[in-house]
């Protein structure tokens, strides 16, 4: 085979994979970003305020639902490997029923205690009408977004990626479609908008549902004898959690700041700039994902050249995709901004883009070296960068904001963290990020004596 063959089969596996991953990811941040940014345009900088108010504690039922599942696809996959098919049902059936339990118990305690949340998440009198009425609808929706979370990692981890994705783009399709049609044709308020977030979790929980069922995988066998098994294999799942928390509490304490600062625009503002930044990261997550699924199964196998050859790949898709979507989001923002809001929320977008805008280039690079951690089963490494990035250097300069008194912007904090990110995660990768085949345990076999 000559090198340009073996360039191209790189190149077409890495993009097998990637293609993917990104739809599936897309999938969900779009119909959420187009859900915002149809509020912002037709309700007000109130609206929007609202919708995003609401981050923290919606990734801490998501996060709890992604913790179970993927601790429950390990466990069962693990089960089916050894052909314990009963088991298996059993793992299934029990983090469907905990995880409708947890998003039960929660939707209940957030409905009873929603004014006590608003108040916690800084909700301002004039975003707390929209709040609730946002809020409580949303809430119908949460038992099945989170079943429909379980559903999604089980059918994709049996080796049907491509029918999970496409329950996520119907669902996402409904989403869009619906917020189009109230609130721009019939133009409701924004318990319309909840409305359609709940319907599309309905199409996705019956297409995965179905697809269980049609083909099999798995059948219902509760056992609550083995629910501690459950809760054990949940384990697999925290980091994860993790990631997902860090995300809701640093976003939730900087609009805690920016609320209080500068008022409902501020927030508003925000959220434009960090539409931008969730589809920048979403994407960037994805080649992550690629870039620890391969670099394991090459570095396994004793492919070291080969696993390297895919992290260089992924860093230059990255850089080219982060690179010029900062240019074009920085170009063509200010336009959308005035588009979508009144001019003081738009001004407030425009100066926190200016500071943000390192950000989309930063943070994939970061996701990159994370993930090649990931792939060399160096989970300190891996876990550091993360854990970084998202939570404790974010958090830290907050605090060095708010004592100090300085005059910035809260936003300036994650650019800050992320260069100082950047900057262990080139230490670490410079003393740890080499593999050889003695650490990837892979052994060849002497030759055959003749």
């Amino acid at each position: 085979m000559t090198i340009s063959e073996d360039r191209f089969d790189l190149l077409r596996n890495f993009f097998r994979y990637l293609v993917p991953s990104i739809i599936a990811l897309l999938s969900v941040s779009t119909a959420a970003v187009v859900d915002g940014l149809l509020v912002a345009h037709y309700l007000g900088p109130e609206a929007v305020s609202a919708v995003n108010l609401l981050i923290p504690p919606m990734t801490l039922m998501f996060g709890l639902s992604l913790m179970f599942a993927i601790g429950g696809v390990v466990k069962c996959t693990y089960y089916r490997a050894e052909n314990n098919q009963a088991s298996a049902d059993t793992i299934f059936t029990n983090t469907l029923l905990v995880v409708l339990a947890i998003a039960l118990l929660l939707a209940a305690s957030a409905f009873v205690l929603r004014y006590k949340l608003f108040a916690i998440l800084g909700a301002t009198p004039d975003v707390i009408t929209f709040l609730n009425d946002y809020f409580c609808v949303l809430l119908v929706g949460v038992p099945l977004q989170l079943i429909a979370v379980v559903l999604y990692y089980f059918v994709r981890g049996f080796g049907y990626p491509r029918a999970a994705t496409t329950a996520l783009l119907c669902g996402a399709c409904i989403n869009v479609v619906l917020d189009f049609y109230f609130l721009g044709v019939l133009r409701l308020g924004i318990a319309s908008a909840a409305a359609a977030t709940v319907a599309a979790q309905i199409t996705q929980f019956l297409i995965l549902g179905i697809i269980i069922y049609r083909r099999q995988l798995l059948r219902w066998r509760p056992s609550w004898l083995r629910l501690k098994e459950t809760f054990h294999s949940s384990a697999n799942g925290i980091s994860e959690f993790v990631n997902e928390i860090s995300v809701g509490l640093v976003i939730g304490v900087m609009q805690w700041i920016l609320i209080r600062q500068d008022g409902v625009n501020a927030v508003a503002g925000f959220a434009l700039v960090n539409y931008g930044l969730f589809i920048n990261a979403m994407v960037c997550c994805a080649v992550a994902e690629v870039v620890y699924t391969l670099a394991s199964q090459n570095i396994g196998s004793g492919q070291i050249h080969t696993a390297r050859a895919y992290r260089r790949l992924a860093i230059v898709c990255v850089l080219g995709f982060t690179s010029t979507f900062a240019v074009v989001f920085g170009m063509w923002g200010p336009n959308w901004f005035l588009f979508l809001v009144p001019v003081h929320a738009a001004d407030y977008a425009v100066q926190y883009l200016g500071w943000l805008w390192p950000v989309f280039i930063l943070c994939g690079i970061n996701m990159i070296i994370s993930a090649w951690f990931t792939g060399c089963r160096r989970v300190m490494e891996s876990t550091s960068i993360a854990i970084l990035r998202s939570l404790i250097l974010p958090l830290v300069f907050v605090c060095f904001i708010v004592i100090f008194q300085l005059d910035l912007p809260a936003v300036a904090v994650l650019p800050a963290a992320e260069i100082c990110t950047l900057i262990v995660a080139f230490w670490l990768f410079a003393r740890f990020g080499s593999v050889t085949l003695s650490d990837s345990g892979y052994r060849e076999l002497p030759p055959v004596q003749q």
